[in-house]
């Protein structure tokens, strides 16, 4: 678990950490340098270019381009100013007397590089203007240069708001970025990932009291391990309530995310009148009432009944929006009383029923940012939607974007760092939420199971990316391939 901070906060800690402990300025400066060139010295070029601007940041890019240039690598510094503080100012000095070529920074327009590492210290995470000028045009010409060479950026990519994760103006894209202390809340929303292939963090000797943090990413998640004598009811069983006479895809597709899960016992409920084809064997078909197509609002006492000898329920997926499948849902939570995984087409319904009523049942709604956004007043900041959202309803969501953010109803808030842009297509979140469902029926707690199904869904994309099997990077095909995420568990 990594701490996630606004650019203030981490601001705030690094003078504590100064003013309490007596840590310098030049100490953090020199972690920082010495953990970046780390994370880089098995891909660096022998070439390097280190691009400086006036602020802190340019302190840990005189840093790094001294441990470059002490091991052989040939550096120049392209500069502004002279950096104004202390700890940055040694840095550049040192650099200056090792006679490390320096260079003005507008000198860098117009070169054409290849295989080169061009490290990025221009801005820090203090920036809150548009980019303009000279900058803007280097920050393009190292753009330009991506596929010949290879990017670093120090703290953040340079041009990127810390705290909101938007594109002041432009922005470098980096390969790798290396940061300190905490993650920066920016990496995590909006255009944020899109400006970085890989982020490392390296705590730099900040005391660890100091980073105790409300936003966190989840833990690397353990795997629960089963004895001989379990028999499948022992394991879990899930009842996936889905579908309807235009949607007969959601069904198969949570109940295979559920079938994956590990769990023992899947129910695919869906209404009377359609026939869906595609189910594994395994899977149980259990029709219910439906009325045009969807499910009757009147539910017998048989069903809930039944419902009652599952484990978890999966509701949602493909229902339909409908005045009669809100009636469904209102009855059946009206009656119900064990674990709900709340997804797609319930979440509306399921919401004004639980805001509306003491619950007897525990559940959590796992909206997408849209749906999310239908519930609760839209913010461009997830985590002050979500922390505003926990301290009114005190409710368990899981919103669904370019990563996962659980909040866990009691003011903490956890994201997974695992994602890949090509996992943004339909039937992820039915997937999801059958997996979701699967583990949380298994007796993993919420936090566990929210954690796994997530990390499971995210990293098996990335490694399928990783592999440069971009169009596999589908629900269907993520499920197929989870082995490759759990054989790193």
């Amino acid at each position: 678990m990594e701490p996630v901070f606004s650019s203030q906060q981490m601001k705030n800690i690094d003078e504590r950490t100064i003013k309490n402990y007596k840590i310098s300025g030049d100490i953090l400066m020199e972690n920082a340098a010495r953990f970046s060139y780390e994370m880089i010295k098995d891909i660096v070029k022998e070439k390097a270019i280190v691009i400086c601007g006036s602020g802190n940041n340019s302190g840990d890019g005189y840093g790094i381009a001294r441990q470059l240039f002490t091991r052989g690598i040939e550096v120049k510094i392209y500069k502004n100013n002279t950096p104004k503080a202390d700890a940055a100012k040694r840095n550049y000095t040192i650099c200056k007397k090792l006679n490390i070529p320096m260079y003005p920074y507008e000198k860098i327009l117009g070169l054409s590089i290849r295989d080169h590492l061009i490290v990025d210290a221009i801005f820090g995470t203090g920036l809150n203007k548009a980019v303009q000028g000279a900058y803007k045009d280097i920050i393009n010409w190292i753009n330009e240069q991506k596929s010949d060479n290879f990017i670093l950026s120090m703290d953040i990519p340079s041009g990127l708001d810390a705290n909101s994760g938007k594109i002041l103006g432009t922005c470098v894209k980096s390969q790798m970025v290396t940061t300190f202390g905490a993650y920066k809340r920016g990496f995590f929303q909006n255009d944020g990932a899109k400006f970085y292939k890989r982020a490392f963090l390296d705590n730099i000797t900040t005391p660890p009291r100091f980073l105790d943090s409300k936003v966190n990413t989840f833990d690397l998640p353990v795997l629960k391990e089963y004895d001989l004598g379990f028999n499948k009811y022992d394991r879990g069983k899930v009842g996936i309530i889905s579908g309807s006479e235009h949607y007969k895809g959601a069904p198969i597709i949570s109940s295979v995310g559920s079938l994956k899960s590990g769990a023992g016992m899947f129910y695919a409920i869906i209404p009377e009148s359609i026939e869906v084809t595609g189910f594994p064997p395994e899977i149980i078909e259990v029709k219910f009432p439906q009325k045009a197509g969807y499910f009757s609002p009147e539910i017998g006492k048989e069903n809930i009944e039944f419902l009652q000898t599952l484990d978890v329920i999966i509701l949602g997926p493909g229902m339909g929006k409908t005045k009669n499948i809100e009636k469904f849902i209102e009855n059946l939570l009206q009656y119900y009383n064990g674990k709900v995984v709340i997804d797609a087409d319930a979440i509306l319904p399921a919401f004004n029923f639980i805001k509306n009523n003491k619950p007897q049942f525990e559940y959590i709604i796992t909206p997408h940012l849209g749906e999310f956004g239908k519930i609760f007043p839209k913010e461009d900041d997830i985590f002050e939607a979500m922390k505003k959202f926990t301290k009114k309803f005190k409710m368990p969501v899981l919103v669904k974007g370019q990563f996962a953010y659980f909040a866990d109803g009691l003011g903490e808030i956890y994201i997974q760092p695992h994602a890949s842009a090509y996992m943004s297509k339909g039937g992820t979140g039915d997937g999801l939420a059958g997996l979701l469902g699967g583990l949380w029926a298994q007796g993993y707690s919420l936090h566990d199971a929210v954690n796994l199904a997530t990390y499971l869904i995210g990293r098996t994309a990335e490694l399928l990316e990783e592999k440069n099997e971009i169009t596999n990077i589908h629900i269907t095909k993520i499920l197929d391939k989870l082995d490759l995420a759990i054989k790193e568990l």
